[in-house]
């Protein structure tokens, strides 16, 4: 694959530009499709034509933007059916016809309010929601459309005003009256006679209050302290600067030992490690029960209490049976200024609401009922049912939905007992004069189990939040339960354009439901809409479950395949995440198997831009599911993604996770931040080297990461300085994985340019990025059982004057770090790496090439096949060099656990016979390193290490080359003692011919003639093979296929070596040169493309010559 231009120039002026515009999504957008333009060549162009020209001459910016460019979604046009039904919930009626826009109806069909003949419609339809109407109500999809006939939900431009507002909220229609100091003892007394209240005639709860005016819709804060801001820019990276901060904290749990009786109440015990006598954790008894202590034990940072067999308490040693579970945890908040303030309120008044806090690391938000304010102690009591990784000291905190908290403008409360809602609105307008909408569900739109619907150019615009509470679960997973729309089952072909969601808890969330057999989620589109203000995730498309992420009832195992999150602008989302786990990130993909994240822009998010996630390890939930995954392709590209990870750490902007192949390119990644307050108190002030001592924020990050392609990325951070309290910390960032290809990106302004964590990470490449001002190190290598000799650094572009070339534990060198380039580079040859040649340190601006193609770093990605059982590129390996590495990847029962593959996966490596270093040329496919393998035609051939390899055992096979030939010869051969296997032949004539047996069907042997392989030229053979068919072979060359001539059937000579050989088949030798071979045992139609699709992304749009 050819990628990108150099753009070392381009890059300075590029983040001074943003720094100075960040006050729009369009401005970010417009680099991100310069850098595409400018600097990318034709691999990308024929995916994504931009709509506005930038001026450039020579690949080089001529004028950057002074005023707001203009770029827009794809232009909306209705595609209504045949039969058409008109909604008008202001003026409709539901005895009225609903066919024509003087007779709507006032309910849709789906709407549970819906009656008389609105209530009894079926069928396929187009149905017309009135613009600019607000349409109240919850909608439950009970039937489906056809395939070229969904059914739709849009609205016409020409029928009312605006889009069509959909909220699930009921309309406040009772008269509100001012309250009177002393009238609600639960209320602040200071600003009581500014607080409004009305009588509640409903049975629901309203968490949420919206006023609708002629600027918009406006959700008004529930009742909190202290009155901080949203997401807004105005906040920087520090989103919760203006929350309160704990002094200390602790947890409350049960140690079940012998005798607990022995204990007295108020000591002081120690958590001790048996075979250490370490001590873990200091507490203090509580309880003493008949079974169990109570302890209490300060939360100064993460509790780690798993090691310790023993509680030592004076001379007394008693080892631990059992601790607390999860859910019995209690956390205790201490902040004695700002609770005793509350001393006045009655006890009653002062439970049932809410504290959201940041957990342990300072980053990520958690919400929990508040059990109780303690006045005198100064102190929160609240479980927040995540194990021992709440809240610590200095966790930052805010406390909501208690009446005595409703003291300020734009500001609500709901009394249940009472049923009554308070009001103060902002600049004390009397509500009577305004219009004020109450939450009612919590789900909108919800499709359960249907397919082929069209949800089209609506304004989702509100709904109710889910209630956090010791009595219900919701919460744990709260997006399953609380978003615009639901979608569940075995849902297909659902279509969200166009629309827009404002104010809401969570957007677009798809999810397998907990019923007994399996499910799948499939050909879910959302694509051109705008959210803005979303609580937690603004899309997640998953396969997961209420009950387990990838689990559900009896074992079984959700699956999603085809989703599609395309041109969608995120703005702001993921700060009020009703959830405990999950549902952090803007646009989100969990067990994708195919999957497409392209042109999205997201700005200001607490989470991840864009994370995708593969499916699960085989192993992954113990007992649970087990999936083999044949075919996975997940493309992440031409996102925007800024300002991310406001409240996350040790995550992307951009992310991946789980097996491949995942295509990441043509992204940009701005100010990752991931800042990690409690761990920035705790420095008390003092500078840190440390790359993730404050920050842990991500430009790309391949967590768990296998076969990932990372190319033509852009990732920029504020500063890398991480001695301040915030910095960017890492552009690239790998925790284990392998199979890697990290390739001509431009990673400027972080800590460490290029990351390996964890275990594994290795068999990996990077090759061709321009790393730009690192603080610490160009590369940092964290991670346990490195394989340096299947490392390659090649061709790199290093400019600034970081600490260290390289640093981490994983060099075993003194004090982990390399501060010379050319110490690195013998370091590396000693390691016998692949490329030990890194690149180059760069001082000036280098000038960018224009037609120069044959200077880019130049890698090949193949595109993924089905059933993959090897893939071979022919590098030289120093350490071993008759070995040829395998780099295939089929996600099956291989891929076990996090734990087990770097000793478990198959890795069916071939063997060289009679090869020497010198055997290894360019190739046309790769040009940073020798890429293909010549065999001379007398004694020298490839061979597989076992019989068991390449075996046809689902009578199918891909047979792929890219090669060149040179005389007549067998390409490959692959025959076993029962005389049943395969072999490719180039014959005298160039032609090429196959000959396949794989069971008790007759044998085939199939020339074709219409091409001569032996002109000296690289060739792309593909030979599809699938005894299953009447047509049982293919034969395809550069992408075209070919006719082909039966042939008596015959294996020709017999090998007794009964391996898979290329280049020989025990007799006969052929002289070549192989820059590429893979095996499949499925064919195209199983990995769901066709000969086009790979031969147009293998080789035509990366401007390889192979053939035409």
């Amino acid at each position: 694959m050819i990628s990108r231009l150099r753009v070392e120039n381009l890059i300075e002026t590029t983040f001074q530009w943003l720094t100075v515009n960040r006050n729009s999504i369009v401005n970010v957008f417009t680099i991100c499709t310069f850098l595409h333009v400018c600097a990318t060549d034709v691999f990308c162009d024929a995916l994504y034509q931009p709509k506005r020209v930038i001026i450039a001459s020579d690949n080089r910016i001529q004028n950057l933007p002074q005023s707001e460019p203009q770029w827009s979604f794809d232009e909306f046009v209705l595609k209504a059916g045949g039969s058409i039904r008109y909604i008008d919930f202001e003026g409709g009626d539901d005895n009225n016809s609903g066919l024509t826009k003087e007779e709507p109806w006032k309910h849709h069909p789906w709407d549970l309010s819906a009656k008389s003949k609105a209530k009894q419609e079926y069928g396929i339809h187009t149905y017309i929601f009135k613009g600019g109407v607000i349409y109240r109500g919850n909608l439950i999809a009970d039937e489906s459309g056809l395939p070229d006939q969904p059914i739709r939900l849009s609205c016409l431009q020409d029928w009312g005003r605006s889009q069509p507002i959909v909220m699930s909220t009921k309309k406040i229609t009772g008269t509100w009256e001012k309250c009177s100091r002393g009238q609600f003892v639960e209320l602040d007394s200071d600003v009581a006679d500014q607080i409004w209240h009305v009588d509640w005639p409903h049975n629901t709860v309203p968490r949420t209050l919206y006023e609708i005016t002629n600027q918009g819709i406006f959700r008004l804060a529930l009742a909190r302290e202290p009155d901080w801001l949203s997401l807004s820019e105005t906040k920087g990276d520090d989103v919760k600067s203006d929350w309160w901060e704990c002094d200390e904290a602790s947890i409350e749990l049960k140690i079940y030992i012998d005798k607990p009786s022995i204990f007295e109440k108020g000591s002081a015990a120690q958590f001790v490690d048996n075979n250490s006598r370490t001590v873990i954790e200091n507490a203090t008894i509580k309880a003493v029960n008949d079974d169990y202590l109570v302890v209490e034990i300060p939360k100064n940072g993460k509790v780690d209490i798993s090691r310790a067999q023993q509680i030592v308490i004076g001379s007394k040693n008693v080892t631990i049976y059992d601790v607390s579970g999860t859910h019995d945890i209690m956390t205790y908040l201490h902040d004695s200024d700002k609770i005793s303030q509350y001393r006045t309120i009655p006890n009653q008044y002062r439970q049932g609401g809410v504290v959201w806090a940041e957990d342990f690391t300072g980053s990520r938000v958690l919400p929990s009922q508040i059990l109780g304010l303690n006045t005198t102690e100064g102190t929160i009591y609240a479980n927040f049912h995540y194990n021992v990784n709440g809240p610590v000291r200095f966790s930052r905190y805010f406390i909501e939905n208690l009446p005595f908290l409703l003291d300020s403008p734009g500001e609500f409360y709901f009394s249940k007992d009472r049923k009554k809602l308070f009001v103060r609105l902002s600049g004390d307008q009397d509500p009577n004069t305004a219009h004020l909408e109450a939450g009612d569900e919590n789900v909108i739109l919800s499709i359960h189990g249907q397919s082929h619907i069209s949800i089209e150019n609506l304004h989702f615009a509100g709904a109710n939040e889910i209630p956090i509470a010791e009595n219900s679960a919701e919460y744990w997973r709260g997006g399953l339960h609380n978003s615009a729309i639901q979608i569940s089952g075995n849902a297909s072909h659902i279509s969200v354009n166009f629309c827009n969601f404002t104010n809401l808890p969570f957007g677009v969330i798809s999810f397998c439901s907990d019923q007994p057999e399996s499910e799948v989620i499939e050909h879910i589109a959302v694509e051109n809409n705008r959210f803005e203000d979303i609580g937690g995730s603004a899309v997640t498309l998953s396969a997961i479950s209420r009950l387990r992420s990838g689990v559900r009832n009896n074992g079984k195992v959700g699956r999603l395949r085809h989703a599609v999150l395309k041109n969608n602008v995120v703005n702001m989302s993921g700060l009020r995440r009703l959830s405990l786990w999950g549902f952090d990130h803007a646009l989100c993909i969990v067990d994708a198997e195919l999957s497409e994240v392209a042109y999205n822009i997201t700005k200001r998010t607490a989470g991840a831009g864009v994370i995708v996630f593969g499916p699960p390890y085989f192993n992954q939930y113990g007992d649970g599911p087990r999936l083999n995954v044949p075919v996975q392709r997940n493309l992440i590209h031409h996102n925007w993604v800024e300002d991310s990870l406001l409240s996350l750490q040790d995550y992307g902007g951009i992310s991946y996770w789980h097996g491949g192949p995942a295509y990441i390119y043509n992204n940009v990644s701005v100010n990752p931040v991931g800042y990690k307050h409690t761990h920035h108190r705790k420095k008390n002030g003092k500078s840190s080297d440390c790359y993730r001592s404050s920050c842990f924020g991500v430009g790309l990050y391949a967590d768990h990461g296998y076969k990932v392609y990372a190319f033509d990325n852009f990732m920029s951070g504020k500063t890398s300085d991480c001695s301040l309290q915030f910095y960017n910390s890492c552009g690239w960032n790998e925790a284990a994985g392998f199979l890697n290809t990290v390739f001509n990106n431009e990673i400027v302004n972080f800590t460490i340019a290029i990351r390996k964590g964890m275990a594994e990470s290795n068999r990996s490449i990077y090759v061709g990025n321009n790393l730009y001002k690192a603080h610490d190190a160009y590369f940092r290598l964290d991670a346990e059982h490195v394989e340096f000799d299947t490392l390659a650094f090649e061709n790199n572009s290093l400019k600034g004057e970081p600490a260290s070339i390289a640093t981490g534990f994983s060099l075993g060198t003194e004090n982990g770090e390399i501060t010379s380039l050319a110490a690195w580079k013998d370091y590396l040859k000693q390691k016998q790496a692949i490329s030990n040649n890194t690149g180059t340190l760069v001082t000036s601006e280098p000038p960018i090439a224009s037609d120069d193609i044959e200077n880019i770093t130049r890698v090949f990605v193949p595109w993924g096949l089905a059933y993959q059982a090897g893939e071979y590129h022919f590098i030289p390996y120093p350490k071993e060099i008759t070995r040829i590495n395998d780099e295939h990847l089929y996600w099956n029962s291989d891929w076990k656990s996090r734990e087990t593959v770097r000793t478990d996966t198959s890795r069916n490596d071939l063997i060289g016979v009679g090869i020497e270093d010198e055997d290894f040329v360019d190739g046309v496919l790769e040009n940073w390193n020798r890429g293909a393998l010549r065999l001379n035609g007398r004694n020298q051939y490839i061979k597989a290490d076992s019989t068991n390899l390449f075996v046809p055992k689902r009578n199918k096979c891909i047979l792929e080359f890219v090669v060149k030939l040179q005389a007549a010869g067998p390409i490959c051969y692959k025959l076993n003692k029962s005389d049943l296997g395969y072999r490719l032949d180039v014959l005298v004539d160039g032609s090429l011919q196959v000959s396949h047996k794989f069971g008790v069907a007759p044998g085939s042997t199939l020339r074709a003639s219409q091409t001569s392989l032996l002109d000296g030229e690289y060739h792309h053979l593909l030979i599809e093979i699938d005894e299953d068919r009447a047509d049982s072979s293919r034969l395809f060359v550069d992408g075209q296929e070919q006719s082909v001539i039966s042939e008596p059937f015959s294996f020709g000579a017999k090998s007794d070596l009964f391996v898979f050989m290329i280049g020989y088949d025990g007799k006969s030798y052929l002289p070549c040169e192989i820059d590429f071979f893979r095996f499949a045992q499925g064919t195209l139609a199983e990995a769901e493309t066709k000969i086009e699709e790979l031969y147009d992304w293998q080789f035509a749009r990366a401007g390889l010559p192979i053939g035409e």
